[in-house]
């Protein structure tokens, strides 16, 4: 059940792997991965910028498009897991879907 509550964020690794793919304009695709712990805690009448979010310790993943090693396309929401191996497990969905849709847009030509 989703409550308000407050985020406490530790332990924020962050990857940027590539695909060794280049996009049409010749930049390398990949993503950035960002890894954290978030405890969630109840919130008190008093706090404000609450999150609405189940209570207890998860397992957190924001993956973000880039290209040439930098963050592109629209942002990409936090996701919480209650295990690292789903953490890990949606990673691994995430890269492969990403590594298809890289090899796709390899093969799309300029339109000029």
């Amino acid at each position: 059940m989703t409550q308000r509550v407050n985020r406490e964020v530790t332990g924020r690794t962050t990857e940027r792997p590539r695909f060794g793919i280049k996009d049409r304009l010749g930049r390398d695709i990949g993503v950035r991965i960002a890894t954290f712990a978030a405890v969630f805690t109840e919130a008190s009448e008093e706090d404000t910028g609450c999150y609405r979010h189940e209570p207890g310790y998860f397992f957190g993943v924001n993956i973000q498009a880039t290209r040439n090693g930098v963050e592109y396309g629209a942002s990409q929401p936090n996701k919480y897991f209650k295990t690292i191996e789903e953490r890990d497990a949606h990673i691994a969905k995430r890269l492969e879907e990403s590594r298809k849709a890289a090899e796709k847009k390899a093969k799309e030509i300029l339109p000029y």
